[in-house]
């Protein structure tokens, strides 16, 4: 049964369009409306199937192994990487800061690539912004 969801927030790009409106079919988009084609590419095809909320080698565990197994991995890696933050939380940015502190990690941001040429940008000629 298909199902509308309004008001959706795009972050693909600096712009936080916030009038989306997603056609969902069977836990899966099926139809962007109202959103530029940066947005109509992420979108598109997206599944809103759950997975396990984690992992060690594909097979779904429980919280505390998981936190066991990345203490241990951590622990034994002489150059630990943070990445993959582009689309976390700020909560979630900062905790992973804090660990990469903590462990002496490097962090990758892993921005996308729309976001790339104005961020090289920013940092060639500055950005005015305010709060």
């Amino acid at each position: 049964m298909e199902q509308t969801i309004d008001n959706v927030t795009c972050a693909t790009c600096g712009l936080i369009c916030e009038d989306i409106t997603l056609r969902v079919d069977n836990n899966r988009v099926v139809r962007v409306e109202n959103a530029c084609s940066l947005c109509e590419a992420r979108l598109s095809n997206c599944s809103f199937d759950e997975t396990p909320s984690a992992t060690i080698d594909g097979r779904s565990t429980s919280a505390s192994a998981a936190m066991e197994r990345a203490v241990k991995l951590l622990a034994n890696s002489r150059a630990p990487l943070v990445c993959g933050l582009a689309s976390s939380t700020i909560e979630t940015q900062r905790a992973a800061v804090a660990l990469a502190d903590h462990c002496g990690a490097t962090i990758d941001p892993a921005i996308p690539m729309c976001h790339r040429d104005a961020m090289v940008a920013m940092q060639s000629v500055g950005v005015s912004t305010c709060t």
